[in-house]
């Protein structure tokens, strides 16, 4: 054989080698990639193909609020090539067989099993992360109230930073151990922006519509559907029964409150009508927690802490819970109550003219306005009396009605008495997010002439104390009116706290 002959096979092999060579290693490296390196998902045999999954089905987005833009988002179907169908055959194979590794699945966690969903908890609140910060969930409810019209949402009550991304929910029905559906859910702000060591944070409300006749039991919620879950909420469905006229919602955020306070609030407001008192301290004293608890034993009031998700004990921090509290009352009792009032223990609603209680205040209110059906939202103006700036008057020592009648010629904040059916979102004072499209008459701003607000509070300067003197303006209605009802059951229950020395 020639020489040069000779050569051209030997070259030849040595290409065959090498050709053969690069292809095994292709081959491994395809192998490890999907065997040690994609991220598997919840479910064990879930492994997703990052650069081939399937897309997602048809999706139509809608906003919780009236007038709020519905965003849709369809995505067509695309015809696959022949080698897409070729690779989707081959891997049904391998998914069929039910082998250990199952990294030919093509979803991402197109259906979750709860049972492998690792929670991440602090303190009462699930986690869901978004761009490597923290968005803390608090409670999610059922929400199918005549305001929607005839649509069905699941309301989350949470805090986190600032959002600009699609939240989705993952649905469980009844014993499903796989989640059966997904919605996904509009963004509204429903508090104050909050700086917290150069981090904003923000209290949320996310509304999310379902499709489905049955109302789930559990839901986990997510950004990127590749992503393992990290929060599963049950689903609370509030109590359709009528149970109370009016019920009360307090959130207190100052450590501890004078026990006569809360007694002489209490004592006031049973007389007015009121049959349930919800508080929600996100930090409360030993002693404060043993008034409640003993006022917990009598059915008047129920007790529900609501820390702040953040560690620390300043103003800014404390608040951060505050809306949360006020939403999770009115949801929560948005059957079972006929109005709630958001208010605090330092304030009194003091109804005039010919009204005994709240009852009769709203019908005079009604009348007066003239309005055939009752208003949404009572609002009321607020006069501001002074706890630390003396006064004349000693007894009773447990009332502030009786020993404080100075106050400001200046009106204050405005508070209400709100329908839990017509208020999309509330806060301490008002309706924060009303809906959009109301059946019946909105809001009403009542007149001093016909109820107000007693607010007794401390000063905040010596200035204001020397104002508070100087304009010599005296006020002692709520005293003249409801006195003679107030004090013996408020001594009654004072001393009978004196004697458990909780005051």
């Amino acid at each position: 054989m020639p020489l040069c002959v000779r050569f051209h096979l030997a070259e030849t092999m040595r290409r065959s080698k090498f050709y053969a060579l690069v292809i095994a290693l292709i081959t491994i490296s395809t192998f490890i990639y999907f065997v040690m390196i994609v991220p598997k998902t919840n479910n064990l045999h879930d492994v997703k193909l990052r650069y081939f999954h399937q897309r997602p089905s048809n999706i139509i987005v809608n906003s919780a609020l009236p007038g709020v833009p519905i965003h849709k988002t369809v995505v067509a179907k695309k015809k696959e090539t022949f080698h897409q169908k070729k690779f989707s055959s081959i891997t049904k194979k391998y998914n069929n067989a039910k082998n250990g590794f199952g990294f030919f699945t093509l979803n991402c966690l197109k259906s979750v099993d709860k049972r492998h969903i690792k929670i991440r908890k602090q303190k009462i609140y699930q986690i869901l992360m978004f761009n490597n910060e923290i968005v803390y969930l608090y409670k999610v409810f059922y929400d199918d109230r005549d305001s929607h019209w005839g649509r069905k949402y699941l309301q989350i009550l949470a805090v986190g930073p600032k959002i600009n991304k699609t939240i989705y929910v993952n649905l469980w029905f009844g014993k499903d151990v796989t989640s059966k559906s997904v919605s996904s859910c509009s963004i509204t702000k429903n508090g104050l922006d909050t700086n917290i060591t150069s981090n904003i944070y923000l209290q949320y409300f996310f509304s999310c519509e379902i499709k489905d006749n049955k109302i789930p039991k559990y839901v986990s919620l997510y950004f990127d559907n590749c992503t393992p879950r990290s929060n599963l909420l049950h689903v609370e469905v509030p109590e359709r029964k009528r149970k109370h006229k009016f019920a009360i919602c307090i959130e207190t955020s100052y450590g501890h409150i004078d026990p006569s306070v809360i007694i002489e609030f209490v004592e006031y407001n049973k007389l007015m009508g009121v049959t349930s008192i919800s508080v929600y301290p996100s930090i409360i004293s030993t002693n404060n927690r043993k008034v409640f608890q003993q006022y917990e034993k009598e059915g008047i009031i129920s007790i529900s802490e609501t820390p702040s998700p953040l560690d620390g004990d300043s103003w800014a921090i404390l608040m951060l819970s505050s809306p949360i509290s006020y939403n999770d009352c009115m949801l929560r009792q948005m059957y079972s109550a006929e109005y709630i009032i958001p208010i605090d223990f330092d304030e009194i609603l003091v109804p005039k003219l010919s009204a005994k209680n709240y009852s009769e205040l709203l019908n005079n209110i009604d009348s007066i306005y003239r309005t055939k059906k009752p208003f949404s939202i009572y609002s009321f103006p607020t006069f501001l009396f002074f706890t630390t700036c003396g006064t004349k008057i000693n007894d009773p020592k447990c009332s502030n009605i009786f020993r404080f009648v100075y106050r400001l010629k200046t009106i204050g904040h405005l508070k209400s008495i709100v329908n839990p059916r017509k208020c999309l979102s509330v806060f301490n004072h008002y309706c924060k997010v009303n809906f959009k499209y109301l059946k019946g008459p909105g809001r009403v701003f009542v007149d001093t002439s016909v109820a107000v607000v007693h607010h007794y509070r401390k000063s905040w300067s010596q200035r204001f104390c020397k104002q508070l003197f100087s304009e010599n303006l005296i006020d002692t209605y709520s005293k003249d009116k409801f006195g003679k009802r107030l004090l013996k059951p408020l001594q009654n229950k004072y001393n009978m706290f004196k004697r458990l020395n909780l005051v």
